[in-house]
């Protein structure tokens, strides 16, 4: 079920794992040249990364995970917003976050009149974060399909994606309402027909009237969301709550097997339960500049957060553009252990090409300022354990750059190993298709191996050099590889 613009809507099977292309109805499938893509296995469990006994597998979708998050991990931090000049101008604690998710919820389906899978908008800013977060969750709660719309200045778009989608209630904030009526105003443009408007910031935070915690059934799909084609053609996707569960296991398995800094190198075959705990009492810390209500930005940021009970620390892109300020907040971060304040780094980042460019070549050309931000807080990558960089084409003389003239300098001793490029897919929600891991399985594209991955040094292998044209059937044909 894809969304385009002129073309009508198209089947889609809304899984980024083992999809296969729809065909039309009544017909036979096509016979496949190869055989389709499986879903990777994972070498252990997927455990709840702050309770080493609670899989996974047990939570059916990610807005059950937020309910959980906000029992067991209430007063530790959600989200962390900063502005350009990196300072705390919002936050949010898991608890909070998940109440204010049960009051949109109820309003939802108190007052709005909608059905299971109808269509609700969410008219947010970039920095709107926890508000979009609150939203977004309000309505996998309430039963209802999100429709993120993050372009409102192009009133075309906006108001094709209302159309399109039949969505008749909008989720918005105070702020983002008066800015988008005096725009209408300023173009002589009409309102949007149709749509009613709610503004969720001021709806508060729910409280039960009784113990327990409400039932609830999230509809087959989670959100819609729309981007634009290399050609210029607005196209949406449907993502659904199965499609999200199974892309957060892959992606936590990711995560949990990559090294930790005290990790021997040579174990790297061992999966015990010091490879699935979090880096620190607080879970993961995530700093990006990405957007976050679309994309990878909102994979991770947002559901991937959610589902490993990490900390989102954002700051605007014009965070990268100021020399050595990007630096000192990977290095330090205000966390909360109820009922202590800590300062803590960041494990994870999160950044595309342009941005993580300009902080490297702004530290080559005079990295004292770098190292010189802050006397009371050196700059110390040594907590990193992946740089996450959102890709389409991979620019490997860049990442030895990043490596040797970054990171490695500014303390961490993995650099080449933590840059992580990931190919993803835009048209596609975003989704991630290739990612650098610690989960094995290489030793399976060694042209020599014969059976026995014991014999095989998984740090022996460093690069390959595969054949485009093989990769059309599914065919992994070696052409060259590099040893370390």
């Amino acid at each position: 079920m894809r969304y385009h613009r002129p073309e009508p809507p198209s089947p889609h099977s809304g899984s980024f794992y083992g999809a296969q292309t729809p065909h039309p109805p009544d017909t036979a499938p096509p016979e496949l040249s190869a055989p389709v893509l499986e879903p990777r296995e994972f070498p252990f469990p997927i455990m709840d990364p702050h309770d080493a006994k609670r899989p996974m597998a047990n939570f059916g979708d990610i807005a059950t995970v937020l309910r959980h998050r906000g029992q067991y991990q209430a007063k530790n931090q959600a989200f962390v917003i900063l502005d350009p000049k990196g300072k705390e101008v919002a936050s949010v604690t898991w608890d909070k976050l998940a109440s204010r998710a049960e009051k949109v919820a109820q309003v939802i389906r108190d007052k709005s009149g909608l059905y299971r899978g109808d269509r609700v908008a969410l008219v947010y800013r970039d920095s709107e974060i926890i508000d979009f977060t609150v939203a977004l969750f309000g309505c996998f709660i309430a039963g209802v399909t999100a429709v993120p719309i993050n372009h409102q200045d192009d009133y075309e778009e906006l108001n094709y994606i209302l159309n399109s989608t039949q969505a008749h209630l909008a989720l918005t904030t105070d702020n983002n309402l008066k800015a988008f009526q005096r725009d209408l105003a300023l173009q002589k443009l009409a309102w949007p027909r149709g749509v009613e408007w709610w503004k969720t910031n001021e709806f508060g935070s729910f409280h039960a009237k009784r113990k327990g915690e409400e039932t609830f059934q999230a509809a087959d799909l989670a959100y819609i969301e729309f981007s634009r084609s290399p050609t210029g053609e607005l196209r949406g996707v449907v993502i659904s709550h199965m499609t999200i569960m199974h892309q957060m296991a892959c992606l936590a398995a990711i995560i949990a097997s990559s090294p930790k800094k005290d990790d021997d190198p040579h174990k790297r075959d061992s999966y015990g339960d010091s490879r699935i705990r979090p880096s620190s009492p607080l879970g993961e810390t995530l700093l990006t500049y990405l957007d976050c209500r679309m994309g990878v930005g909102m994979i991770f940021a947002v559901l991937g957060a959610v589902y490993g009970g990490a900390t989102t620390v954002w700051s605007s892109q014009g965070a990268v553009t100021v020399p050595g300020l990007w630096a000192h907040l990977i290095t330090r971060h205000k966390g909360i252990l109820y009922p202590i304040t800590l300062l803590m780094a960041a494990t994870l980042l999160l950044g595309d090409y342009p941005g993580l460019k300009t902080v490297a070549y702004n530290y080559q050309y005079d990295p004292m300022v770098t190292r010189n931000y802050s006397k009371r807080h050196p700059v110390d990558f040594s907590s990193l354990r992946l740089c996450m960089i959102e890709c389409i084409f991979s620019d490997p003389e860049f990442h030895e750059i990043l490596a040797d003239r970054w990171l490695r300098p500014l303390g961490n001793q993995r650099a080449r190993e933590i840059v992580a490029p990931m190919l993803c897919l835009p048209e596609h929600g975003g989704m991630v298709v290739v990612m650098r891991d610690w989960l094995g399985g290489e030793e399976h594209m060694l042209p020599n191996w014969d059976g026995n991955a014991d014999e095989v040094d998984r740090k022996e292998l460093k690069e390959l050099l595969l054949d485009k044209e093989a990769l059309k059937t599914n065919d992994v044909v070696v052409v060259a590889q590099v040893h370390s």
